[in-house]
């Protein structure tokens, strides 16, 4: 996970994309550093996005994220009051539409500390939804179409708190794929995935295993116990870690 503050975000991109100055990858095995020659390019636009992360802060009052922040039609998300706001550019005319995520749609669905959250954003439906733990907001038709330039890179703003485990898709989840990712075994991500993306911070940041992680650290090692995974590590990992643990509860309630 990364802690942020008000003066420090980080900017994520696909580890072979072309970002200056010299980038961090976090991946399944190593985390390097590199320094990049690949000329960027920009797809295609897309039949819609997705955005899935967790995030921890103390302020109902935070701006989460801006997609292509490098673009006129950069798609940014905030929150205020329970309230998120997705803002973009048509036309050179801003728009924006608020979602609150007060249906609920999933009991169990909830992976403490942390908060879950999803935007989708339908390009040919012109529809967009955002869904929160177990709950989400209604679909809304917003009053300008909204398009994405396929600008692999994602900016977090700087606000006081941590994030983890975020991926992005071009083309809008089903409801499906969104439960999964709040039950913390969801697919990868499709842009970008957190088991292998590179970043650069905007300030100083710091980054640490998850509160989930540091609660399951072995106190020592006399039972082989394999240390904890870092979240960057990847959701296969992840699912190894925990099946490690059933077995190793299993064995405890032989004895």
């Amino acid at each position: 996970m990364f802690t942020l503050s008000q003066d420090a975000g980080v900017t994520f991109f696909p580890p072979n994309y072309s970002q200056n100055p010299p980038t961090t990858t976090l991946s399944t095995t190593t985390t390097t550093t590199t320094t990049t020659t690949t000329t960027a390019t920009t797809a295609p636009v897309t039949r819609g996005v997705s955005v899935c992360l967790r995030f921890l802060a103390d302020s109902s009052s935070i701006k989460l994220f801006t997609l292509a922040p490098d673009f006129a039609d950069a798609l940014s998300l905030s929150l205020y009051n329970q309230q998120y706001t997705l803002t973009w550019n048509s036309y050179y005319e801003s728009y924006q539409v608020s979602l609150t995520p007060t249906v609920p749609l999933w009991a169990s669905a909830r992976t403490q500390p942390w908060t879950s959250v999803c935007v989708v954003a339908d390009f040919l439906k012109n529809v967009v939804q955002v869904f929160q733990d177990g709950s989400m907001s209604i679909r809304k038709i917003p009053r300008s179409g909204m398009s994405w330039s396929g600008q692999p890179v994602l900016k977090v703003s700087a606000f006081d708190g941590q994030l983890t485990d975020l991926e992005v898709w071009d083309f809008p989840l089903e409801n499906t794929e969104i439960f999964r990712f709040m039950q913390n075994y969801g697919p990868s991500g499709s842009v970008l995935t957190w088991s292998n993306v590179a970043y650069t911070p905007n300030g100083n940041v710091l980054i640490e295993d998850t509160y989930a992680l540091r609660r399951g650290r072995p106190i020592s090692s006399s039972e082989g116990e394999e240390p904890p995974i870092r979240s960057g590590q990847g959701r296969d990992q992840r699912h190894r870690h925990k099946k490690f643990n059933e077995r190793r509860q299993r064995r405890r309630q032989m004895f």
